[in-house]
């Protein structure tokens, strides 16, 4: 394996604002090319985190995608399962997208024990989705209660009812706790096959 030439190449472009970017795996780096350009590089002696979250695909008709995300320090490299199309819609990459992380993983594993591997959105991001539906949520049961005993407006003291059970649900959802780890070997044991 030649550190000259790609294990792996994958296209990524997560965002309609975004270009499509080429996610490249070295043997000895992580790159990102925008329009051939290098963008971003991690060096894989350097990589402290790699995350596994699953976020939603808008326009996707309710799907979802799987985002890895590879951090040495505050740099970052990530990449999904699904590329957005120039026109609109989404690309299934999943075959793509499970080699690249097997390859990904495999090429980490001498230094597993270094690497924090983690599944699931971190602390600060649950934080955030946690505190904003508790706002809703309040928002809501302040709307209805407003309505109740200041204007005595039943039928729209109940409208706030589905904001509040939905604000709820975010903040119980999302609530903090710690990060879940998974085992690199048994997520190449998976994939591999």
């Amino acid at each position: 394996m030649s550190a000259s030439h790609p294990v792996m190449m994958l296209e990524d472009r997560r965002s309609a604002l975004a270009a499509a970017r080429t996610v490249s795996l070295f043997a000895d780096r992580l790159e990102v090319a925008d329009k051939g350009a290098l963008a971003r590089r991690i060096d894989l002696s350097a990589v402290t985190e790699v995350r596994l979250t699953v976020e939603p695909a808008p326009g996707a008709g309710g799907g979802a995608l799987v985002v890895c995300r590879v951090r040495a320090g505050a740099r970052e490299i990530a990449f999904g399962s699904r590329r957005l199309k120039p026109g609109g819609g989404w690309s299934d990459e999943g075959y793509a997208f499970r080699k690249a992380i097997t390859a990904l993983h495999a090429a980490l594993r001498p230094r597993a024990g270094e690497i924090a591997f983690r599944e699931g959105p971190s602390f600060r991001t649950r934080l955030i989705l946690c505190a904003a539906g508790l706002a809703m949520a309040v928002a809501a049961i302040t709307f209805a209660g407003y309505m109740l005993l200041e204007r005595q407006a039943g039928l729209l003291a109940v409208m706030g009812a589905p904001f509040a059970v939905i604000g709820g649900a975010i903040a119980w959802m999302y609530r903090p706790r710690p990060d879940q780890a998974y085992d690199p070997d048994a997520l190449i044991q998976r994939f591999s096959g």
